[in-house]
């Protein structure tokens, strides 16, 4: 997930595209976001997809982060939504160069 460092939630589409490039990455598939999902990743924030749906995956269901699918795990999908909503974003990236730090919720 990519978010402005200054608040949640600040990306129009096509922001939200041109912050991916910024990053050297490309916005992400629906289908490469359901990969890190059965992959094990988890994020309570809704994020751009490259087809201009908005989604956020859930392993372990909490209040706040139901969203579509009534307390099950799983993907969760707003739909197409209009492109001047703001949501963060995935970005997908093939290889990375650097160090990768996972930040873990309290």
């Amino acid at each position: 997930l990519y978010r402005d460092g200054a608040r949640r939630y600040a990306f129009t589409f096509s922001r939200a595209q041109e912050a991916c490039t910024g990053i050297t990455a490309q916005i992400a598939t629906a289908e490469q976001l359901m990969a890190a999902y059965e992959g094990g990743y988890e994020q309570c924030d809704a994020g751009w997809l490259a087809d201009q749906t908005v989604r956020y995956p859930i392993q372990i269901p909490r209040e706040a982060c139901y969203g579509d699918m009534d307390g099950l795990p799983g993907v969760r999908n707003y739909g197409v939504v209009d492109p001047e909503e703001k949501y963060d974003v995935y970005c997908y990236v093939e290889d990375l160069q650097g160090e990768v730090f996972l930040a873990q919720n309290p």
